[in-house]
């Protein structure tokens, strides 16, 4: 949707949950229209259905920028929002190494 104005009048306005309809309905036109392009990218990328859950999920977390809306996206799609991150490489080895190194 390229026209914010026809928002009030779409059918995809119909198909977003409540609490995200209800944000979008009272954007100011310059708002709207960066949530839709938003939305608009994450679905090419992830789907409809993933996008809205990541405007939705970046709604109830205070989050609604394109990045962290992209970020949620990501997570949603490869593993889940509720799954811990990856422990990822040890590296107190290095830590050690360096421990009284003069920079």
């Amino acid at each position: 949707m390229n026209n914010p104005g026809a928002w009030k009048n779409s059918g995809i306005r119909e198909l977003i949950p409540d609490p995200l309809k209800s944000l979008m309905d009272r954007q100011q036109r310059t708002q709207l229209h960066a949530t839709l392009k938003t939305m608009h990218t994450l679905s090419s990328e992830y789907g409809f259905e993933i996008a809205v859950q990541a405007l939705e999920e970046g709604v109830q977390r205070s989050r609604t920028s394109f990045h962290d809306a992209a970020i949620l996206a990501a997570r949603i799609a490869g593993y889940g929002l509720n799954m811990a991150p990856e422990r990822g490489q040890d590296l107190h080895v290095y830590d050690e190494f360096l421990e009284g190194v003069q920079v």
